[in-house]
């Protein structure tokens, strides 16, 4: 049952529509808004749009670039939003159909950003160019985003326009790891609080996932998939058929560098390799956290940052020759195995200490009994760097022994625990330890 639908009484529902917020929607880094209301009313006023004055009974419709359109429709003593079909929407750092919305809260679609601001009854035109954001009203005690850049979903004029945009910025929430394990329901966009240069996607599901991020890792990180180019469709259908995986268990979870996904993108316009909607999604994403950017149709990295990725929780099917249940102790132990892999990729001071502990604490024997399990799992053991990196993540942040037991390595779990113990309390530079429950 929807939180506002009640059996009260019509004049409590009459009082609860007249208490029904009068908005300011302000258009964010700089952008003017273009809008109606009523009877195809326009509703502009010096670049903003008021909802003063205005009949609650009739929505507010918001032009984005290209076919982008956000409806703003009062619902109770809220406004909900939606988008155009085909549309994305986001509301705070999340992807919807649709959400209620409430003064303080930032959407975004088609290319534009938009802070839902309070406004008076006689409110008169803002006086502040971009006023400062405000605080969430009552019960809502975070400070929210300054700044969101809604993401055109595929190509289109409009796409080009936010591709080639100058120094367009996304603000996500800045979450903890406890906040991130628990989270559910659309995919979400985050940055990890304590090491903010790592942004987490959180998927609803493991095909979710696979569809946007198995050709990245088939560039990047399969052994026997090309390093110069990126695979069709069609390529990696059957690459991920020889593998014995599947879209949901091609990989579990995802971390790439942005000069990584810099390159898988570059690369696909280079050879005119069309990306489906979700890969589409998340170039013009990176664009807008200014981790990477479109210069004259090659893509290169800004910011020394890393994208990692997990699913939430779901159930195993059975019809299916592979397993693709997520428990929530899988969901952690995932979520930890690709949380080190951001530490590695931003962090030259834990990067550092990882190959250290490989070079000297590692002998030999442990070397190559690592790389060739690595090998088996379809990593590349050329590369050296993915050896120490894989090899830091699996012995030491893999706690689940679904995923990594001692012996898949040769070792004794004895041997395993005293590696772990040495790492742990070395100076690794790393806040992880802090966060999640210790390996082993």
């Amino acid at each position: 049952m929807d939180r506002h639908h009640s059996s009260s009484a019509p004049d409590d529902a009459r009082r609860r529509v007249l208490s029904l917020p009068a908005l300011r929607l302000v258009g964010l880094d700089g952008a003017r808004l273009q809008g109606r209301g009523p009877d195809d009313a326009p509703v502009l006023r010096e670049g903003r749009i008021h909802t003063v004055g205005f009949d609650r009974r009739a929505d507010i419709r918001i032009e984005g670039e290209g076919d982008g359109e956000a409806r703003f429709v009062p619902s109770m003593d809220r406004w909900r939003v939606s988008a155009a079909a085909g549309a994305t929407l986001m509301v705070n750092g999340r992807t919807v159909t649709s959400a209620e919305v409430r003064p303080g809260d930032v959407v975004g679609f088609g290319g534009l950003a938009i802070r839902l601001d309070p406004a008076g009854r006689d409110d008169a035109a803002p006086k502040a160019a971009v006023p400062a954001a405000p605080r969430r009203t009552a019960g809502r005690t975070a400070v929210l985003l300054a700044l969101l850049i809604a993401i055109v979903a595929a190509g289109g004029a409009g796409a080009l326009w936010f591709l080639n945009r100058p120094h367009a910025t996304l603000a996500v929430p800045e979450v903890s790891y406890e906040e991130i394990v628990a989270g559910e329901g659309d995919r979400r966009v985050l940055r990890y609080a304590p090491n903010p240069d790592i942004v987490v996607l959180d998927f609803p599901t493991l095909t979710d996932q696979g569809r946007m991020m198995n050709r990245i890792a088939a560039l990047v990180e399969k052994e026997g998939a090309p390093r110069d180019r990126v695979l069709t469709d069609e390529e990696l259908a059957r690459f991920i058929a020889s593998s014995d995986s599947s879209v949901e268990t091609f990989y579990y979870g995802h971390d790439y560098r942005a000069a990584d996904l810099a390159d898988f993108f570059s690369l696909a316009g280079r050879d005119g390799v069309a990306l489906n909607e979700d890969e589409a999604w998340l170039r013009d994403t990176l664009v807008a956290l200014a981790m990477i950017e479109n210069e004259d149709g090659r893509f290169v990295s800004v910011a020394p940052a890393a994208v990692i990725s997990l699913s939430q929780e779901q159930p195993d099917d059975p019809a299916t020759a592979h397993w693709e249940g997520i428990d929530e102790a899988l969901r952690r132990s995932i979520f930890q195995h690709e949380l080190s892999h951001g530490e590695y990729f931003t962090n030259p001071g834990y990067r550092d200490y990882c190959a250290a502990f490989w070079r000297d604490q590692l002998s030999e024997a442990e070397r190559t009994a690592i790389a060739g399990f690595l090998e088996m799992l379809g990593y590349d053991p050329a590369d050296e760097d993915l050896m120490i990196n894989e090899a830091q993540a699996f012995l030491i942040h893999t706690p689940d022994p679904r995923i990594f037991r001692a012996a898949d390595v040769g070792m004794t779990e004895e041997r395993l625990e005293e590696l772990r113990r040495f790492f742990r309390e070395g100076d690794h530079g790393m806040a992880l330890f802090d966060q999640s429950a210790p390996a082993g």
